[in-house]
């Protein structure tokens, strides 16, 4: 599955219904792209925040050098994830439904989440 704590699970519920839980990203990339944008948050901060408490406290303010980028690249990293898992569940199930000795039907219930995201929002604060 790849790094952290990115896994495959089949589940049993009260039901003996079987549920398959998948948690997983954008298998590294979206890491790769947080590195390259803390950084440059961080050496940015110095130019707006001479004294920030801790650097990792770092920001885009909206409509800054890299926030348009950041958000981009963000949304991109999401969708890949995305697609990921859904290729992922897509192959679990049909390696199941090769494994058990009789048919299944599933119900193509599905919970996404994406593992780590940005959101815009308004503070008033």
């Amino acid at each position: 599955m790849g790094t952290g704590n990115h896994f495959i699970e089949v589940c049993l519920d009260e039901q003996q219904r079987v549920w398959v839980m998948l948690h997983s990203g954008s298998r590294g990339v979206g890491n790769a792209i947080g590195n390259v944008f803390i950084t440059l948050a961080q050496q940015d901060m110095q130019q707006h925040i001479a004294n920030l408490p801790d650097r990792n406290l770092a920001y885009f303010q909206e409509g800054s050098r890299h926030y348009n980028d950041y958000i981009e690249a963000v949304e991109w990293a999401q969708d890949f994830a995305r697609q990921n898992r859904e290729v992922m569940m897509s192959r679990v199930l049909a390696a199941l439904s090769r494994s058990v000795s009789k048919p299944f039907i599933t119900q193509q219930e599905a919970v996404n989440c994406h593992h780590n995201y940005v959101q815009k929002r308004t503070s008033f604060w």
